[in-house]
């Protein structure tokens, strides 16, 4: 026997009565059962229905008496961050559009009035419903969501929001030209919120309309504000196995991360051509990639140090000694760094001149 499959539950919300009712049955019919509606004529209302039942889908009407739509989006998105919703309008403008998608509306449309547009609207509203709430962040596995979308938002020079969210913690960062200029989560901000909001797991994240921040607290650049969010998060790990080994009696040694080092120049030298980072890419012992930056073949630069760490495992075998942690190598005025971390591997290309160094 086969098993019936759950309807989707959609919330609509609009203060015309009338309006719910024509739009309600042919929602309904559209569905062909496999919506289950519930209607509200106010925000006191819509908020008791999201209390008592699992909704799917939130559709709001923006002009509605006391609380309206704008507001009542926010209350919804407090309330339940990961829930779709959109905004049903009989009167669109580009302020109220701009202004929907700001306060967490996923979709700005307008009301139907003929019923070739009700089938469309459905459509529309269906394929948001499809969206599920998800363990950890939308669309990665690899626990880095945040730092590819921050990377590509930054190297596009873009300007945005992204909120970022959990059970626990709610955020921004605000983006402005491609640089990071503010960050708040509860009562923190700056780098600190920043650290705080790309630790979280279990929740998810947004990019919503720039808007300016009440003040700029970040002035460094976000190559650096990824790369120690990183190097956090490694020593956040680091700890929490060596308490779950102490809990579960196995003794083990940890070995530290070990810091970049990177051949000292001299003063002079530095003066006259200041050495720069070219690209950077960081990759997981099972070679997935952390963190990439500027490089223009990621692939060869993961098998650099696959073959990196291949030689070291054979020389520590055979010459029994430590294994190699680091290679470089140089030509002209460039040099490639190559260093192995007891949890990742580090590629760091570097242009500059080392001479009497």
């Amino acid at each position: 026997m086969s098993e019936t499959k759950p309807k989707k539950k959609v919330l609509f919300v609009d203060d015309s009565t009338e309006f719910l009712q024509i739009f309600s049955q042919a929602m309904e019919a559209h569905s062909r059962g496999e919506w289950e509606i519930y209607t509200a004529t106010n925000a006191g209302k819509a908020l008791s229905i999201l209390e008592e039942h699992p909704i799917h889908l939130a559709v709001v009407d923006v002009q509605m008496p006391l609380i309206d739509g704008m507001q009542l989006l926010k209350l919804i998105g407090n309330k339940q961050p990961n829930l779709p919703k959109a905004v049903l309008t009989g009167f669109p403008n580009p302020d109220d559009r701009t202004a929907s998608l700001a306060n967490g509306a996923d979709l700005y449309l307008e009301k139907p009035t003929a019923p070739e547009g009700m089938e469309t609207i459905f459509y529309t509203l269906n394929e948001l419903a499809r969206v599920e709430s998800e363990e950890g962040f939308q669309g990665t596995i690899r626990r880095v969501g945040l730092h590819d979308i921050l990377q590509m938002e930054c190297l596009g020079r873009s300007s945005a929001i992204l909120e970022v969210f959990n059970k626990d913690t709610r955020g921004e960062i605000f983006i402005k030209n491609g640089a990071i200029i503010h960050a708040q989560a509860k009562e923190l901000s700056g780098q600190e919120a920043f650290y705080r909001l790309l630790s979280i797991m279990g929740g998810g994240f947004k990019l919503k309309p720039f808007v300016a921040p009440p003040r700029i607290t970040i002035t460094i650049s976000w190559e650096h504000l990824l790369m120690e969010s990183a190097r956090l998060r490694d020593e956040t790990d680091l700890l929490s196995k060596e308490e779950e080994d102490a809990r579960n009696g196995v003794s083990s040694v940890v070995q530290p991360v070990i810091p970049l080092r990177l051949p000292k120049l001299k003063p002079a030298a530095l003066k006259k051509e200041p050495v720069q980072i070219t690209e950077m890419a960081v990759f997981s012992l099972k070679g997935a990639v952390l963190y990439e930056w500027q490089c223009p073949d990621v692939e060869l630069r993961k098998r650099i140090l696959e073959f990196v760490t291949e030689k070291s495992t054979q020389l520590a075998q055979n010459m029994h000694c430590g294994r190699l942690d680091l290679l470089e190598m140089q030509s002209g005025k460039n040099r490639m760094v190559a260093q192995l971390q007891a949890d990742a591997g580090i590629y760091v290309a570097i242009s500059g001149n080392p001479a009497n160094s």
